[in-house]
């Protein structure tokens, strides 16, 4: 063969290994997706064990029947793929392929179509290059076979790590089998965790907000120096840490898909809100609101005398008598009245709140039929109605907004009573919310 085909060879062979060199680039880029939350094609990624959608949700994807899950290894991520003729084949970084039998018994090792490539573009650049600088060029055979050197090594190397894969991915498998489904045991259970990174993972701006407005609030908490002797500083610091509270469960709720329970907390919190904004406009009504505590229990003890149970009854007899008697004397002596939530509302200056959106909040606390109807859907394909029972995901934009309003809501009223400096930087957060929402439409 002329020498200018073996040259023409050693350039296709260099070519075809560059190539090789590309492609296996790549797989490494797609291996390391396992430090995300959430990979591009929606599937649930967590360290140690990458997990799917929640069956639930999965047909949404468009991901159904393709990555079953993945697993860490030391220093790799492997991503499993379950096959039509039975076992599983693990894509890896450099190897390509480990396939599993069904039963977990044995593996074999098949190189990807990267170190493939590299290998054979190597080994035809390295016969021509014999051929080629057989007289004064030896450093590009020497250069060549280095290379396939290399390669080799890590093949080798690959080999070696494969026993140790194949126990993660069995471990792993048994991890998931134990874990307990949404089918099983509902909104307690290990899937809805995995409902939880996929919501925080398609809500991140969101969320990255609500943190750093929650941190701004949460160690504010720290920093309250409430006198023992002041009715309106005490009362001002326990509403704004129980109002935060209910916050933070509301974004727990939320992040598991747990939309009306969410909601009927918000409006807990809103309530909150409500009687701390009214508290701290007026040191007169804070004591008005301690003092509303004795109409509260008077209206508790006639509720328990209308009990139809006489065994019931009996139990809260003994001195009820002179425990109303004493109620009705405090009363009258600091001249309480009852507390009602929209004349909070408007102490606080959130009237046009309380009747918007308090107002609508109080359908899941009531579980009105307005509200329950949301708990069913028409099937689009059957036309059949259907009970939601799965987590709710879509369009969470509103609540998060909401939520976002009620945490903001806090920095007013304890600015004017003790002086945090939080009003500024908790509505820039809430602002930047609210254009989130209106440029997601």
């Amino acid at each position: 063969m002329p020498v200018s085909a073996w040259f023409l060879l050693a350039i296709a062979g260099w070519f075809v290994a560059l190539s090789g060199m590309v492609l296996h680039s790549r797989r490494l880029a797609e291996m390391r997706r396992g430090d995300v939350s959430v990979d591009t094609q929606g599937w649930c990624i967590a360290r140690g064990i990458i997990t799917a959608v929640p069956p639930g949700l999965a047909p949404r994807t468009g991901c159904t029947g393709q990555v079953l899950f993945g697993v860490v290894a030391p220093d790799r991520v492997w991503f499993l793929r379950q096959q039509a003729g039975g076992g599983f084949h693990i894509l890896g970084p450099f190897l390509g392929v480990l396939r599993l039998r069904d039963d977990m018994a044995a593996y074999e090792v098949r190189a990807g179509l990267g170190a493939v490539a590299m290998l054979v573009g190597m080994a035809i650049f390295l016969l021509s290059a014999i051929v080629l600088a057989a007289g004064g060029a030896g450093w590009l055979t020497a250069s060549g076979g280095a290379m396939v050197g290399a390669i080799a090594i890590q093949v080798r190397s690959e080999r070696r790590r494969a026993p140790m894969v194949a126990a993660e991915v069995v471990r792993a498998l048994h991890t998931m089998n134990e874990q307990t489904l949404l089918s099983t045991d509902g909104f307690v259970s290990d899937e809805a965790g995995h409902v939880a990174a996929l919501v925080r993972s398609r809500y991140a701006p969101y969320f990255h907000r609500l943190a750093a407005l929650n941190r701004v609030l949460t160690t504010a908490q720290y920093r309250i120096e409430a006198r023992p002797d002041s009715a309106q500083q005490l009362t001002c610091s326990v509403l704004f840490v129980r109002a935060l509270a209910h916050c933070q469960a509301t974004l727990l709720l939320l992040e598991r898909g747990m939309r009306p329970s969410a909601r009927a907390l918000l409006r807990c919190a809103l309530e909150a809100v409500f009687n701390l904004g009214a508290c701290a406009s007026d040191h007169k009504v804070a004591l008005a609101f301690v003092d509303s505590h004795h109409v509260d229990r008077r209206q508790l003890g006639k509720k328990l005398t209308q009990l139809s149970s006489p065994d019931t009854k009996a139990q809260f007899q003994t001195d009820f008598d002179d425990i109303m008697r004493a109620i009705n004397e405090e009363i009258a002596a600091v001249g309480a009245s009852e507390r009602r939530t929209r004349s909070m509302a408007k102490a606080a200056g959130l009237e046009d709140v309380y009747l918007l959106h308090y107002s609508l909040l109080s359908g899941p606390i009531h579980s009105t039929v307005g509200d329950l109807d949301r708990q069913f859907r028409t099937n689009p394909t059957t036309g059949h109605l259907e009970l939601l029972t799965e987590p709710e995901i879509e369009n969470l934009n509103d609540e998060l907004e909401l939520l976002s309003a009620v945490m903001a809501g806090l920095a007013a009223p304890m600015d004017k009573v003790f002086h945090l400096g939080l009003e500024g930087i908790c509505d820039a957060h809430h602002a930047a919310i609210i254009d989130l929402n209106r440029s997601d439409g």
